[in-house]
């Protein structure tokens, strides 16, 4: 569709260096790398909302199970009876979550 739109002899074809060469200028210009998408970062600083994406998905750990792992853990339990209690996926996640690797943004 884009090939029969520029054969109107409007504007001469550009060639592929051409076209990439002028994309590599604007985005020199024009850098967004690096800067927060105002309304996303809107919302990210809400934990609220910070959380229901966290664990939003099927194979993630619900915002309860991970309080329930770190009062667990202060308890002094093992790993292996937290992920029995909290029915984590594996050891490994249970300790991330101990060590604060992973949903540290979950209060």
């Amino acid at each position: 569709m884009l090939h029969m739109l520029s054969i109107g002899g409007r504007a001469p074809m550009v060639e592929t260096e051409e076209r990439e060469a002028a994309l590599d200028g604007y985005l020199r210009q024009h850098p967004q790398l690096g800067k927060p998408n105002p309304g996303v970062a809107e919302k990210w600083n809400d934990p609220t909302y910070a959380e229901a994406v966290i664990c939003a998905r099927e194979n993630r750990l619900s915002a309860d199970q991970v309080r329930e792992i770190r009062y667990l853990a202060a308890l002094g339990n093992s790993v292996d009876l937290i992920k029995k209690r909290t029915e984590a996926l594996d050891n490994g996640q249970v300790s991330r979550v101990i060590v604060g690797r992973t949903y540290s943004r979950i209060q």
